[in-house]
């Protein structure tokens, strides 16, 4: 596998402008258990990644009315 470039937004917006970006070589990725096995599945690919982890606006459960709205971020512990 070759990473060919990583992009660390910080804030919904910048992840938008990584977003605009991004072609069917991105990945995102926030604790990289699912890229973990898309590696073991295909091991010559070469990916661009997007990590989450400094996105805090996308980690989050809420209930609004009869839906719950679970963020990308959101832990097993949440």
């Amino acid at each position: 596998m070759s990473i060919l470039e990583v992009f660390v937004p910080s804030n919904l917006q910048e992840l938008q402008e990584c977003l605009k970006r991004a072609n069917e070589n991105t990945c995102l990725i926030s604790g990289g258990t699912d890229l973990i096995i898309k590696l073991k599945e295909n091991p010559q690919i070469n990916v661009n990644l997007i990590d989450l982890s400094g996105v805090e606006e996308l980690k989050y459960i809420k209930v609004e009315g009869n839906t719950v709205k679970i963020g990308s971020r959101a832990t097993f512990t949440q």
